[in-house]
């Protein structure tokens, strides 16, 4: 490079060069690359380089470190991760329960709410046979985090508080990341049960955490639920506002998890019944959720859009995007 610090071998003679290496051989360099991306804060490359390894252990340990970086989660790139874990056996998460844990909060944020579950329960069954400590005691407040979380989706809200309130009494409160996570996880509870003001309250503070601990996904996330929230109390003005909060959070990335913003100014246009930014808002929005495979911001998204379609009296549109919403659901 300019700097005449980095340097790289033309493509063909790399390829022929890796040729001559055994498996090993080759194992052993991917192992060595990712420790050195590692070492010089390039998380992404390192667990690259550790899945080319093909050793099982090694991935496993290089995921896990990723996994424990709060930074790591900014993104939302649930795919990402998803792709990770997917290349794991079963058995390196025995014996690894903060990489149980984080894998578990992946499949609950990607709706493989059985998979989640399990990964808690081991991860739990692991933990107990480990000797009293202030990380066991953590990690035993995380698994009853996420259970509460789940609790919360499927609807069991008085599980679900009690779940989430004793995980954040033994929570630190400067654990910024794990307390977003047990507002967010309070907010959807309270939301279902019909607690509106409180849902708005602890999505809110979720996004505030979210934001002090560096997670934007989580961030952006929390404060758009917070603005669904107020749609349906009829606060359009403070919903459109959070809405624009979050997008000047992302300082002008436009990544997947904005796509729920775009789609929710998107339903506030309609409601004003300008249609033409209505449209606009909803493609852009429910382009960019598609991009992350993020199906509750989609789902959420073609809602919206399917008020617009009957609100144009396009028949033909309404029931193909109808049709979308239902197969995502039923899929």
């Amino acid at each position: 490079d300019h700097e005449r610090v980095w340097y790289r071998y033309h493509q063909l003679f790399a390829d022929s060069l890796l040729t001559e290496l055994s498996k090993a051989e080759a194992s052993e360099l991917y192992k060595k690359a990712s420790a050195w991306h590692e070492d010089n804060g390039m998380i992404f490359e390192a667990v690259t380089y550790a899945l080319d390894s093909a050793d099982p252990e090694f991935m496993a340990d290089m995921i896990d470190a990723a996994l424990r970086q709060e930074i790591i989660w900014s993104s939302g790139n649930l795919v990402l991760y998803s792709s990770w874990l997917e290349k794991l056996p079963a058995q390196v998460f025995a014996k690894r329960p903060r990489l149980s844990l984080n894998a578990a909060f992946v499949w609950y944020l990607s709706g493989r709410f059985d998979e989640a579950l399990q990964l808690i329960e081991l991860a739990e069954a692991d933990l107990a046979a480990q000797p009293a400590s202030a990380e066991v005691e953590k990690l035993l407040a995380l698994a009853a985090l996420y259970r509460g979380s789940i609790a919360a989706v499927h609807g069991d809200v008085e599980r679900a508080i009690e779940l989430i309130t004793f995980s954040q009494s033994r929570l630190s409160r400067t654990d910024h990341m794990a307390q977003a996570r047990a507002h967010f996880g309070l907010g959807l509870a309270n939301e279902l049960s019909g607690q509106s003001d409180d849902a708005a309250k602890n999505f809110l503070r979720a996004s505030d955490k979210a934001q002090s601990a560096g997670v934007l996904h989580l961030a952006v996330h929390a404060r758009c639920s917070a603005a669904q929230v107020l749609i349906d109390q009829g606060r359009l003005h403070l919903a459109e506002q959070a809405c624009r909060t979050a997008i000047d959070m992302a300082d002008g990335q436009r990544f997947p998890p904005l796509g729920v913003a775009l789609s929710i100014l998107g339903g506030i246009a309609l409601e004003r019944n300008d249609l033409t930014a209505a449209e606009q808002y909803l493609h852009e929005g429910l382009a960019l959720s598609r991009q992350g495979m993020l199906l509750d911001h989609v789902i959420a998204g073609m809602a919206f859009y399917v008020h617009l379609t009957a609100c144009q009296g396009n028949t033909a549109e309404f029931l193909k995007a109808f049709d979308e919403v239902n197969a995502i659901i039923e899929g």
